[in-house]
């Protein structure tokens, strides 16, 4: 839970610096953060035993992975959020 917490205040502490910091913002930068998180989620779950929790952190990570796919970076950061929270 600290992990998500922290996680979305890293996200949302560019857009707390006001309209010019998130003008200048790349959006490369921004798939990068989806992508950072989405492999400390790999990580997760590579050291996880517990069956069920890996399955439902498998489920949200492919639908992480799609939302990518689509550039929709929040959509992927919500179901990778939601697989790191299947995990604990």
């Amino acid at each position: 839970m600290k992990k998500l917490i922290l996680a979305i205040g890293l996200i949302a502490l560019p857009l707390l610096g006001g309209p010019v910091a998130a003008q200048t913002t790349p959006p490369a930068a921004q798939a990068m953060t989806c992508s950072a998180e989405m492999k400390k989620a790999d990580d997760m779950m590579s050291r996880t035993s517990d069956t069920k929790k890996k399955e439902m952190a498998m489920k949200e990570m492919g639908m992480a992975k799609d939302m990518m796919a689509k550039k929709d970076e929040k959509g992927c950061m919500t179901h990778t959020g939601a697989a790191m929270k299947a995990l604990n």
